[in-house]
């Protein structure tokens, strides 16, 4: 190729990448308000993807991708939306009852059994003083959460068309994408500008990642929550659902888990006098519970998706703090292409860059020592010169 045909080239290339570029950046600004909507709709087809592939295999089916789609959504209407829809609603419900019961109790009907418990001395009413003072906050804090989540349920009434609309934009991605997954895999690794290999890599790693954290966090969460509950039934608590959505939501925060409301409920009723209650709370916990992370998670999380556990809470919590509870995806996510770019770099590229590097400070190192010689000489040659000129 000539030069000024190479140049005419480089030019097109250049002015096409540019277009390109702008195209994206335009797309995502125009797409900004379903950003959370449209990775919503995109982990959820990585999910369905199994089903959908069962369904569309049944001899009832026969491939048709139409047929194939409604009841992979069917399914996970019953699945999901419906169950929890209706575990919402109780929800939302009992958590109303019981801040109602909350801001009715009287701070020093509740002290009187603390005060029964750590008797009458100077250090034990200090500590009384002390713990009443704790409780007047949270019950401060506990009308002002009531408060904060009562506006919000409205906020969310009123934003009905916002809901409304991100429902269609959800159902048109996912009914799109299913028949076409596995073709925008394949094309999303041809035209990689990193190459069919890597680009299957790291596709290969988001996937089971999406899947890992699905089953082996947000699940196992979910069996907990759930597992809890039927403690807390056991033990004659009340706002069993409420219980059960607190717990599930703790034991999906890494560190934190369901063992802080499981103890806090096990010191109230010991004070309150029901040591059974408190019995049950802690046997159902740290006899069941806590081994179904143990037992169930390793089955769940793929080897694809491994990550050491420092590097894994951290790319949580970050997540969280960066991008709330969708952070609990784009961290780890984020995290975990991270080391794989590490470990191709290491593996691919590390040996290949030390021996051009390796190579270019020889050269320098080649260079001074021959720079050296040559002056050496000079001045060897001169030598004699100078000498008859002093």
């Amino acid at each position: 190729m000539s030069n000024s045909k190479y140049s005419v080239f480089v030019q097109k290339r250049f002015f096409f990448y540019l277009v390109f570029l702008l195209l994206i950046i335009l797309a995502l600004v125009m797409l900004r308000p379903f950003f959370t909507t449209i990775i919503i709709s995109l982990i959820s087809v990585i999910l369905l993807k199994p089903i959908y592939d069962f369904f569309l295999g049944l001899k009832i089916v026969k491939e048709r991708t139409g047929v194939g789609v409604t009841l992979t959504l069917l399914s996970a209407l019953l699945i999901v939306v419906i169950p929890l829809y209706f575990l919402v609603r109780v929800s939302v419900t009992q958590m109303a009852e019981a801040f109602a019961e909350f801001k009715a109790q009287d701070v020093e009907a509740v002290m009187e059994p603390i005060k029964e418990f750590v008797g009458d001395s100077s250090a034990a009413a200090d500590a009384v003083e002390s713990v009443e003072g704790l409780m007047d906050s949270v019950f401060s804090w506990v009308a002002s959460a009531g408060l904060a989540i009562a506006q919000w349920i409205l906020e969310q009434a009123q934003a009905i068309p916002a809901l409304i609309a991100n429902a269609v934009i959800f159902l048109a991605i996912v009914a799109s994408l299913l028949p076409l997954f596995d073709d925008l895999i394949d094309l999303s690794q041809k035209v990689s500008p990193i190459g069919h290999d890597l680009a299957q890599l790291y596709n290969r790693k988001i996937i089971a990642m999406v899947r890992s954290l699905i089953t082996g966090v947000f699940l196992i969460a979910i069996i907990q929550g759930l597992t809890m509950g039927f403690f807390y039934w056991i033990a004659g608590m009340d706002h069993v659902f409420l219980l059960i959505v607190i717990s599930t939501m703790l034991a999906i925060i890494p560190m934190v888990g369901i063992s802080w409301l499981v103890i806090a409920i096990a010191i109230f009723s010991f004070i309150d006098g029901n040591t059974t209650q408190a019995i049950i709370v802690l046997i159902g916990f740290y006899g069941v519970v806590n081994w179904i992370d143990v037992i169930l998670r390793p089955k769940f999380i793929s080897k694809e998706a491994h990550l050491q556990t420092a590097l894994f809470l951290l790319s949580m919590f970050a997540g969280l703090a960066w991008a709330g509870i969708m952070g609990l995806f784009y961290g780890p996510i984020i995290m975990l292409l991270l080391v794989t770019t590490v470990q191709v770099y290491v593996e691919a590229f590390a040996e290949e860059d030390g021996e051009l590097i390796g190579s270019a400070v020889s050269s320098l190192g080649g260079s001074d020592k021959n720079s050296d010689e040559d002056n050496g000489d000079l001045n060897g040659a001169r030598s004699p010169a100078i000498a008859e000129e002093g």
